[in-house]
């Protein structure tokens, strides 16, 4: 797999966006690579909005979080 021509393809679908996506859909029907360069469009829609790194951080702080909180609950054990 060429992953420049993969980004490329995903980029296309992104210009056919406007249309009817039922219809996409149904012409792209017998292409499997169709729905691959879609979710790959769609995966770096929301990487560039920002979404991505934003539940990154919301991931990090829960674990942080829970990593103190257990620290917490195994220190009170001990006393």
């Amino acid at each position: 797999m060429n992953l420049s021509e993969f980004a490329e393809q995903s980029q296309q679908h992104d210009i056919a966006s406007g249309t009817d996506k039922t219809m996409m859909a149904l012409l792209a029907n017998d292409q499997s690579s169709f729905w691959n360069a879609y979710r790959a469009r769609e995966l770096s829609k929301w990487i560039q909005s920002g979404e991505y790194q934003s539940c990154l951080e919301s991931a990090r702080t829960y674990e942080r979080r829970l990593l103190k909180a257990q620290e917490f609950l195994q220190a009170s054990k001990g006393e």
